[in-house]
């Protein structure tokens, strides 16, 4: 397991297991519960919110969960909603990037490790900021400093937000977002 702490956020990945006996949504399932086992003791259950938003019963903390093809992700804090996502690098980013970049964000991230932290970025806001249904292209701009602004569909009230690099693996990426101080 590695472990980090970040602007007040633990963050801890390990790998999948290799047992081909098991899916992938199995030895996702088992990563997670061995790195809650690690960072909060025996018995920590994931439950699910109505919209899909994990949550630990009996803990008061924030948790944001991501897999990749090779690890698993969890985010804990104890006092904001936080977002982690990691990936792997994909060419499939290319075909489907404008379903998820706004025409300006087109023209800034053209190469494929641009297009991996920007899908990283906008799935990790959509996370931290838990709107249900908040569109990507719209709904998150990643700003010109990096900053990510979220903007609520319902009333256009605006959030921003600060993202981290946590591990960047060359072809794997897992970025931080929390709220911006």
């Amino acid at each position: 397991m590695q472990r980090v702490e970040i602007v007040g956020t633990t963050i801890a990945r390990c790998e999948l297991s290799h047992d081909e006996t098991l899916s992938r949504r199995e030895r996702e399932r088992q990563a997670v519960a061995r790195l809650l086992r690690e960072l909060l003791g025996e018995g920590v259950k994931v439950e699910h919110r109505p919209s899909g938003a994990p949550y630990l019963p009996g803990h008061e903390l924030f948790v944001s969960i991501s897999h990749s093809a090779r690890h698993a992700v969890v985010a804990l804090n104890p006092t904001c909603p936080v977002g982690v996502d990691a990936e792997t690098l994909r060419p499939q980013l290319e075909r489907v990037k404008e379903k998820f970049l706004s025409a300006d964000e087109i023209l800034r991230f053209t190469s494929l490790p641009q297009l991996l932290r920007s899908w990283c970025i906008k799935e990790a806001a959509y996370k931290a900021a838990g709107i249900e249904g908040l569109p990507l292209v719209e709904g998150i701009v990643i700003g010109e400093d990096g900053h990510v602004e979220v903007v609520n569909p319902c009333d256009g009230s605006v959030a921003l937000y600060d993202q981290t690099t946590v591990w960047d693996d060359g072809d794997e990426l897992t970025i931080l977002i929390v709220p911006k101080r």
